[in-house]
């Protein structure tokens, strides 16, 4: 077995999730708060007047240019950018395969990537898989002390806005100053924008619509977030002209194309299924708001964040290492969360709670469960 995939762990996350699958087929019922998805209500139209016969078949490696032409349409409408659909969008079977192929882009191996913490699990071990080297900004420092970080080596600075798993949202002089400091040393910045939907009208800016020439910059998006489709598999990224060409041949290497029936199915009804599911996407807000509520009321702290499904539970105070808890809560209580090493080196102490899939009553059961166990001291250190 080659060397470069033994020091990589399999992805948390995932685990746990698996594990739920398996307890839901033996018949347990479990409040899942693991889950990184919503479920929304979601519209559903026939393939049968698609081109089925089209759909059986590879289509352009770059995306179909009708969904590219939708996607552009969004992003400029709703987030104020100026994006071309043929030069700055490329479609592929998800945003964690752009993530890597951005990655595979711009750094050799002995690069340095910085991730700033909470971070999504997967950014530390893609940059590994690509040959570069992390370098973590723990969850505790401040933006403002970035440029302490950077070395020689530093080509890329990745951020997740919205964050997953705790939910802050970047403000626009946040992100100015990020490129700024970004431009001044040569380095690419990459901002996961999957979590976009998620936040109050006013509150998200994507890099595109302030650097819309997209230098020093790539936006990566999925729809699999934002409407609810994960189990699809199509994400897209936003760059200049020349990285998105060097990201094509990538991906006609590692993916050829993203499902073509999907991606027509996608473009012939984007509209009627984001006006579906956007305002569903809002409405986690308000169940945010009701669930911090009941988590401040249990005592439990959480980490900074507004937005997403996301909250991300500080339980310094109880234990430094919370994969146990979890995985006692799941074990024994039917309860899933993530454990927060999955997030960094800096956030061992935390849990990550996703709200998207179950109701207010079951997610206040979960809460009542975790609170007595931290009050009795019911958990393994």
């Amino acid at each position: 077995m080659g060397k470069r995939i033994n020091n990589i762990p399999e992805a948390i996350s995932v685990a746990f999730n698996q594990k739920v699958y398996e307890q839901k087929r033996n018949g347990q019922d479990v409040i899942t708060l693991s889950l990184g998805e919503a479920f929304f209500d979601i519209p559903q139209y026939s393939f049968d007047h698609l081109d089925l016969e089209k759909g059986y078949h590879y289509t352009d490696s770059q995306g179909v240019p009708e969904l590219r032409e939708k996607i552009a349409n969004y992003y400029n409408s709703l987030f104020g950018c100026s994006v071309s659909a043929d030069e700055n969008i490329l479609v592929s079977a998800g945003s964690k395969i752009i993530i890597y192929m951005c990655l595979l882009a711009a750094i050799d191996p002995g690069d340095e990537v910085i991730i700033i913490e909470p971070a999504w699990l997967s950014y530390e071990h893609q940059i590994r898989l690509a040959g570069g080297d992390v370098k973590f900004i723990p969850i505790d420092d401040s933006m403002g002390n970035i440029r302490s970080y950077i070395t020689d080596k530093t080509r890329l600075i990745i951020l997740n806005n919205p964050n997953n798993p705790a939910g802050k949202v970047y403000t626009k002089d946040q992100l100015i100053d990020l490129h700024k400091i970004c431009s001044q040393n040569n380095i690419l910045l990459l901002v996961d924008e999957a979590y976009s939907d998620f936040v109050e009208p006013g509150q998200f800016h994507s890099i595109g619509s302030l650097f819309p020439d997209f230098e020093s910059v790539i936006a990566v998006n999925s729809l699999s977030k934002t409407m609810g489709i994960s189990g699809w598999r199509i994400g897209y990224v936003l760059a200049k002209p020349e990285f998105i060409q060097e990201l094509l041949v990538l991906n006609q290497h590692l993916v050829t194309c993203a499902p073509t029936i999907l991606q027509l199915y996608l473009a012939e009804h984007f509209n009627e299924i984001h006006t579906a599911t956007y305002p569903q996407a809002q409405k986690i807000n308000a169940k945010r708001k009701k669930v911090e509520t009941l988590l401040s009321e249990a005592g439990i702290e959480t980490a900074e964040g507004s937005s997403t499904f996301y909250i991300f539970l500080n339980l310094e105070n109880y234990t430094d290492d919370a994969y146990a808890l979890a995985d006692q809560l799941l074990k024994n209580h039917n309860i899933a969360m993530v454990p927060g090493s999955a997030y960094g080196q800096s956030t061992k102490s935390y849990l990550r709670m996703s709200i998207g899939v179950e109701s207010i009553e079951r997610i206040s059961i979960a809460i009542n469960v975790l609170k007595n166990i931290l009050a009795n001291g019911e958990y393994y250190t």
